[in-house]
């Protein structure tokens, strides 16, 4: 059964749209069904109605949904936020067959329909359980998904080098350049060519930037900002203060698992901590 997206999760969503909140690049994509266009949460075209949005966690759910990409926004640069899950086997392997279908040396020998069973001979299960668990998870196939991920590599080489097509198609896992031709005009109803001719003007004439590409990458979030933002005032009927962290660190979710060091308040100041907790991952 696919992942439903409640309500408060959506409007939730929806916030971090309108504020443009970069910390959720990449957490997820919205689906505008006005303009059939789907978007990164930072993009800087106007923020679409709440009614007109539609949330999806990966890039090949809004397209599997008959969505195409903003050519602004460029979700390809988006990070990728999938983290490893623990919670039970199919969430593993789920994780492990997303990472193969990520890495692009993987994408020549997942051509076309055999992509299920080499994902399975890979996984060391059946075919028809790698089918069950992404349309349980995901609810697209992986197909659909390797798909999306070799186009939307696809759109960053034609929009940010000067590669040849013929180059970009093969890089990109497609055989030949007749199909990769038929899979872009059938997902994003365009040419190659065309976002060749508008996003590579920039870059006519100087061959030194053929081969440079953006990467998606956001910083690691910062554990004592996030603790001395979100700590509460300290007490005024006790000599005990409330704004150290216990055990552990809080934005680590207990990854850290060490004593903090406490020290009283001085007089006519607020309670501070003073020293971060020993071994903690990014104080």
């Amino acid at each position: 059964m696919t992942k439903i997206i409640t309500a408060p999760e959506e409007d939730a969503r929806y916030l971090a749209l309108k504020a443009r909140d970069a910390r959720f690049d990449g957490s997820f994509f919205t689906g505008v069904t006005s303009t059939g266009i789907y978007c990164r949460p930072v993009c800087a075209v106007r923020t679409p109605r709440r009614e007109n949005c539609r949330f999806f966690d990966l890039a090949a759910q809004a397209e599997h949904a008959g969505f195409r990409p903003c050519l602004r926004c460029r979700p390809e640069l988006a990070p990728q936020s999938l983290v490893w899950s623990s919670q039970d086997a199919s969430g593993i392997l789920l994780q492990q067959a997303l990472r193969m279908l990520d890495a692009p040396e993987n994408w020549s020998d997942a051509e076309g329909g055999a992509v299920i069973d080499w994902l399975a001979s890979r996984l060391g299960v059946t075919d028809r359980h790698v089918r069950r668990i992404f349309s349980a998870a995901l609810g697209i196939s992986p197909l659909q998904y390797l798909q999306t991920r070799r186009l939307l590599a696809a759109k960053q080489l034609l929009t940010d080098t000067t590669l040849p097509i013929t180059q970009i198609a093969l890089a990109s896992g497609f055989r030949s350049v007749r199909g990769f031709n038929a899979a872009f005009q059938q997902h994003y109803c365009l040419q190659p060519g065309q976002l060749r001719r508008e996003g590579s003007e920039q870059l006519r004439g100087d061959n030194s930037q053929s081969h440079v590409i953006r990467l998606g990458w956001r910083p690691r979030t910062t554990c004592r900002r996030c603790w001395v933002f979100s700590r509460p005032a300290p007490s005024a009927r006790s000599n005990r203060w409330n704004c150290c962290p216990p055990r552990g660190c809080p934005a680590c979710a207990g990854r850290c698992a060490s004593e903090t060091v406490r020290t009283p308040p001085r007089a006519g100041s607020t309670c501070a901590l003073t020293s971060p907790p020993r071994g903690c991952c990014s104080w």
